[in-house]
């Protein structure tokens, strides 16, 4: 956010506006982010089951938190969860959004960084953690154009990641 206000010289309640952080329908904002995150539940399963039925693909394969539980505590993965959507957010559906959406429009802004955002988590060496990724930056991109208010999609980015991460350790303790 320095680097966001430095570059674009602007006051904080500028840089706030341009980001869609506003106070003002917060509470529809949020309401907002929690459909999405119900729908992107559906989306996941859905896509899911579609992914396994065609690539025969051990679903295990499908999580990189046994990767990130080898360099993070417990507790330290619900930190991460918890504060990289924020950061996520203000990049992606925050200062790219808003600058696709000024010279190209809402469709491209919405590709753009849904594309960027699962390209992002190819980092996790798996194809289906980068689709699901696309998924959900249409979805959050979504929700932020309807909302013009950033808070919808950190919101529900951090729940799905809470969400997401505690379904993950009760499936695992629940099956072992």
């Amino acid at each position: 956010m320095i680097w966001y206000k430095g570059v674009n010289r602007l006051t904080l309640k500028e840089m706030f506006g341009r980001l869609q952080l506003k106070r003002d329908g917060l509470s529809d904002a949020l309401l907002w982010g929690f459909i999405t995150v119900i729908i992107a539940f559906a989306f996941t399963m859905g896509f899911g089951l579609l992914y396994l039925y065609i690539t025969k693909t051990d679903p295990s394969t499908f999580s990189n938190i046994p990767d990130l539980q080898q360099l993070f505590s417990i507790s330290s993965l619900y930190i991460l969860v918890t504060v990289q959507p924020f950061c996520e957010e203000f990049f992606f559906r925050g200062f790219l959004f808003e600058k696709i959406l000024k010279k190209a429009g809402p469709i491209l802004a919405i590709i753009t960084t849904s594309v960027l955002f699962g390209i992002s988590h190819l980092s996790y060496t798996y194809a289906y953690a980068a689709i699901i990724a696309v998924i959900l930056g249409v979805l959050l991109s979504i929700v932020v154009y309807k909302t013009k208010n950033l808070y919808s999609a950190i919101f529900a980015h951090t729940l799905i990641n809470i969400t997401s991460l505690t379904l993950y350790f009760f499936g695992k303790s629940f099956w072992m």
